[in-house]
């Protein structure tokens, strides 16, 4: 989670906090971030609109994972990056798969 005026932190799956800085976010580095993550037409749409939810593409570096970038404007600038395991990483091997094989 980033947000202008906050330290930067993350939330486990036990909904535990854990903060990956020291500082607090200046609100220059918190514009570069969602410039750099945001395509230009999701920049103008979460200024007109405030809030907006988009989904990356699949990454190779980081197979079986699908982000979603969620970012509102409500006195200040606020950027999570939400990260899930796509359902298809968590299909069995069928019987027929080379790791199944003897």
């Amino acid at each position: 989670m980033l947000r202008v005026a906050d330290v930067p932190y993350t939330i486990g799956p036990s909904d535990e906090r854990r903060d990956v800085g020291s500082r607090v976010l200046p609100s220059a580095i918190a514009d570069d971030i969602a410039t750099q993550l945001l395509r230009p037409e999701l920049q103008v749409a979460l200024e007109d609109v405030g809030e907006i939810e988009y989904d990356l593409p699949e990454m190779r570096e980081v197979p079986g994972h699908r982000f979603t970038i969620v970012a509102g404007i409500d006195r200040s600038l606020r950027v999570e990056i939400h990260r899930r395991l796509c359902e298809e990483a968590l299909t069995l091997p069928s019987a027929a798969s080379p790791w199944l094989a003897g």
